[in-house]
């Protein structure tokens, strides 16, 4: 199974590589592919640069054998639409099974997305939510849950059981309580960032000034 992680990563931080990580370790996936967006239809442009946000994230994987980045939305000049990704990866990788990978509050918009009814056509849904955070999906989004939740990986959710996608797990994971907005205002005040980054992520930040007022975009 393949696991997909979308979001603006601006920046990368350690956060969502424990988001990740629960993910992995969960569904025992085999691949998980990052995929920073490029246009993101639902909020402003991103502070840093496509490029270095790439840049930030393919350092931030760099020890981890079964990670790797996609440039695919951000190659794209229209937005990036969920659905486009997950058709494009469900193309080029027809004989496997794909999980989408989110947090909690993500997953809450979910009914607003879209055609993000037909998300589950292409894909498995596994919501990492913070240990001790007890937010759950309401209204439209509850019954959407409610409807395709599954209660186990990596049985219920394989290919050889006849489920290569249209399931919904939620998992409650020990994550870092760490944000992108945290760690701007951190480094444009110089306070220090070793508990919120990994160690490459923060040298490529401070080496290039990337974050700096005078280096924001948008």
């Amino acid at each position: 199974m393949i696991g997909l992680y979308g979001g603006a990563f601006d920046p990368v931080h350690l956060g969502h590589l424990g988001v990740v990580e629960a993910a992995g370790r969960q569904a025992n996936l085999e691949r998980i592919i990052f995929v920073p967006t490029g246009n993101p239809p639902h909020r402003g442009s991103p502070h840093a640069s496509a490029g270095d946000r790439l840049r930030l994230l393919q350092a931030a994987v760099s020890d981890c054998d079964r990670c790797t980045v996609s440039d695919f939305e951000i190659r794209k000049p229209s937005k990036s639409w969920t659905i486009d990704t997950l058709r494009y990866f469900y193309r080029h990788h027809g004989r496997q099974t794909l999980c989408l990978i989110m947090g909690s509050d993500a997953f809450g918009g979910i009914d607003g997305w879209y055609r993000g009814d037909q998300i589950l056509n292409y894909c498995h849904i596994m919501v990492v939510s913070r240990a001790g955070d007890h937010h759950r999906p309401g209204g439209a989004t509850a019954r959407y849950y409610e409807h395709h939740r599954v209660a186990q990986l990596p049985e219920s959710l394989t290919v050889e059981n006849d489920r290569p996608q249209g399931s919904i797990l939620w998992i409650d994971a020990e994550v870092p309580d760490v944000s992108s907005t945290l760690v701007r205002e951190r480094v444009r005040s110089g306070h220090e960032l070793a508990s919120l980054l990994p160690p490459a992520v923060e040298t490529l930040i401070r080496d290039e000034n990337i974050y700096r007022d005078e280096n924001v975009h948008g």
